[in-house]
């Protein structure tokens, strides 16, 4: 008997993805990986897509068809410059493995994109269902949040009279639900927000009591979202909005005042075209009443927020990461990214590489934590510039294909489809992602799984709608299940799909894995118990997770235990091996230095630290490194001047670091003695408050050598 797979299971087809999706917020690996929400969404990610790829290929056997048209041969195959960029830009890659792993995970949401996409054709009456799957994931995601700002203290907050977003932002960084930041979670909701107006929208014009149940959960979704918006104040969220707003506006209009009267034939009425000149006008009068005659919180909160990125200066606000306000470090890690892509304009640096080159383009300008190494960056808050870094402007020019034909489409279904439904969700869903395009300008949505689950399935939306709207569609496309075509085309495409799924999910297994060890790993060695150190690093040689998410190299922490055990032949051979999967990473080089250092080998010791030295000049481990093999080689001068290159301020210091510093100084001082008081440089000599007190001036006196100083502080 013939299973006729297509005539009962639409609802059962979208109910599956449906369910993935509400879902999708639990999947929290919390407390068994470094990063809770990101490997564990990709593995549950890869686990599910083959689902999906089976029931397409039951779609298949009872007659479907892969059908392109003109427009969708161009936007597939910018997508297919995209992925090809992958494998030939990882000619230039440092370490392989993860360019296998980003390519990997690059492939499993283009698979998403390109499953959802076809069962929204195969199966018409999933477009509803996929946008109210979402909405429902939005709800879960605030549910678990209103559970985390329920217990959130927001006293400093009430009694605060200015800097209010200092410390709601105190408040609100432990509310972020399962998208690992605030921030995330802020730019999740935005995705969501324009499909939850839909539904509100749909449900209005649709009967019935379950239509009325949608509305309920619609309008509790919007309201949801836009307190959390006022809550978290994110300034790339607020930009999204206004321009996705304003975009939402403008194409609203055009389609009420100009297009819709042509179909139909019939002019736009007086009243509704009076209501569209009255109800802004109304808006921004009651705004400007409002902001005039009242003062509250949240209009303080909005416009400090808004001022933050123009006059920082005025809080006195600084980032956390780096010393300098939030826009100009990434302004600073822009212009280092356009410096990688300058490097390798076309091919690019290799899928996951720009974390490990970044700090080859200077550190020098950022805070003490990042010049020491022990912060490093990740991502550049810029998924562009990411993509051109790491697959090169051929590799970003397929993508902007994909995406901005995307958004033509879109354009082209608000001016071609007959259906008010249709014309309404295009205008939604193109403000969204142009919205989106300008948080992914300068944050990093691109590397979460559910935002590209969400992200994407909107474009698949758009692009299904065009398909489905096309007048010839049955005709000309001939991909209604049932039809004729050949089969060839599909079978070899789905056997690349399944192919590039099973790849997918044996390395987002692997990295799950990885990553859970990583931390245990971690935690033994914060912890310094160097043999459970030594204990899970064993095989870390033939593991293809080498880099954890804080970019540190695995055998680092082995090398590091070895070191603490006094091994430091191993350690050597172990650090050696970290530099060859990051060679950029400062903590290792300078380890590496250090083991040298100890097995007498100074030359070698010297040059590991100068090349920590081309990446950070002012990395007091590298220069209190190097002066301690001039001071074994009796060159003084050289000793003192890198000693004087220590930033005084500095916190982070070798904890030998006053008695190297004494030693030098001594050294130095009686090179000078010529120069000096007898009696005075008797007398420094002896009180090392004094001499550490002289080397501090010293450092902050770029003008004078040590002879010239000392001659001012101890001369005749």
């Amino acid at each position: 008997m013939k299973l006729n797979f297509s005539k009962y299971s639409g609802n059962i087809v979208w109910v599956i993805v449906a369910a993935f999706i509400v879902i999708l917020p639990f999947i929290w690996a919390d407390k068994a990986i470094l990063d809770a929400s990101q490997l564990s969404r990709l593995l549950g990610l890869a686990i599910f897509l083959p689902v999906l790829a089976i029931i397409i290929l039951i779609l298949i056997k009872n007659g479907f068809r892969f059908q392109f048209s003109r427009a969708e041969k161009v936007i597939f195959g910018g997508l297919l410059v995209f992925m090809l960029m992958h494998f030939v830009s990882s000619i230039n890659a440092i370490n392989y493995h993860e360019v296998v792993f980003r390519t990997a995970k690059e492939f499993l949401f283009i698979l998403w994109f390109f499953f959802v996409y076809q069962l929204l054709i195969a199966k018409q009456n999933g477009a509803g269902v996929l946008v109210k799957s979402i909405v429902l994931m939005g709800c879960v995601f605030m549910g678990i949040a209103a559970c985390q700002l329920a217990s959130s203290d927001f006293t400093a907050f009430e009694s605060a009279n200015r800097n209010l977003t200092y410390y709601l932002n105190q408040v609100m960084q432990n509310v972020y639900s399962t998208c690992s930041n605030k921030n995330l979670f802020a730019s999740i909701l935005f995705l969501i927000f324009p499909l939850s107006v839909y539904c509100i929208y749909l449900s209005v014009k649709e009967k019935g009591w379950l239509s009325k149940v949608w509305l309920a959960i619609s309008v509790i979704a919007v309201l949801g979202e836009v307190i959390f918006f006022t809550l978290l104040l994110t300034r790339a969220v607020m930009g999204a909005l206004a321009i996705a707003m304003f975009l939402t506006m403008i194409l609203l209009y055009i389609y009420i005042l100009v297009i819709r009267p042509r179909k139909r034939g019939v002019p736009t009425s007086k009243k509704l075209k009076l209501t569209m000149i009255i109800a802004p006008a109304v808006i921004v009068l009651a705004s400007i009443v409002f902001v005039g005659f009242t003062e509250t919180k949240v209009e303080q909160m909005v416009t400090e927020r808004i001022m933050l990125t123009f006059s920082p200066e005025e809080y006195g606000y600084r980032s956390n990461e780096t010393g300098t306000t939030a826009i100009s470090m990434r302004t600073l890690i822009w212009q280092k990214t356009i410096e990688m892509i300058k490097e390798h304009p076309l091919l690019g640096s290799g899928p996951g590489q720009w974390q490990i080159l970044i700090p080859k383009y200077g550190v020098d300008e950022f805070n003490e934590a990042l010049r020491e190494g022990s912060l490093t960056y990740q991502r550049p808050h810029n998924d562009f510039l990411w993509y051109a870094a790491e697959v090169g402007i051929l590799g970003l020019i397929g993508y902007l294909i994909f995406f901005i034909g995307i958004l033509f489409i879109g354009v082209r279904n608000i001016f071609k489809t007959d259906n008010s439904k249709s014309a309404i969700f295009n205008i939604i869903a193109i403000s969204a992602l142009v919205g989106m395009a300008f948080i992914m300008n300068v944050d990093y949505p691109h590397e979460r799984i559910e935002h590209n689950v969400v992200y994407l399935s909107i474009l698949a939306l758009v692009l299904a709608n065009f398909k489905i709207e096309n007048r010839n569609f049955a005709e000309e496309e001939n991909t209604e299940i049932g039809t004729k075509k050949s089969t060839i085309p599909t079978i070899a495409i789905m056997s690349i799909c399944l192919i590039i799924s099973a790849i997918g999910l044996q390395q987002s297994y692997t990295y799950y894995q990885g990553e859970h060890n990583a931390r245990r790993v971690l935690q033994a060695h914060y912890g310094h118990n160097w043999k459970l150190v030594m204990q899970l690093t064993r095989n870390v040689r033939t593991q293809a997770y080498t880099l954890n998410n804080y970019t540190v190299p695995m055998p680092y922490y082995r090398g590091f235990a070895e070191s603490m055990m006094n091994k430091n032949d191993l350690a050597v051979i172990d650090f050696e091996r970290a530099l060859e999967l990051n060679p950029y990473h400062i903590l290792t080089i300078n380890a590496l230095g250090t083991s040298y250092n100890m097995q007498s080998e100074n030359d070698k010791s010297i040059e590991l630290y100068s090349r920590t030295l081309e990446i950070s000049p002012r990395n007091v481990y590298a220069l209190v490194g190097i002066a301690v093999q001039y001071l074994f080689k009796k060159d003084f001068d050289n000793a003192i001047n890198y000693i004087r290159n220590v930033d005084p301020d500095t916190k982070d210091k070798p904890e030998n670091y006053q008695k190297i510093c004494l030693s030098i100084c001594r050294h130095s001082a009686l090179k000078y003695k010529d120069l000096c008081n007898e009696a005075k440089l008797a007398e420094w000599i002896n009180d090392e408050n004094r001499i550490m007190a002289s080397l501090a001036k010293f450092q902050k006196m770029r003008h004078l050598s040590w002879g010239e100083f000392l001659q001012l502080e101890l001369g005749k």
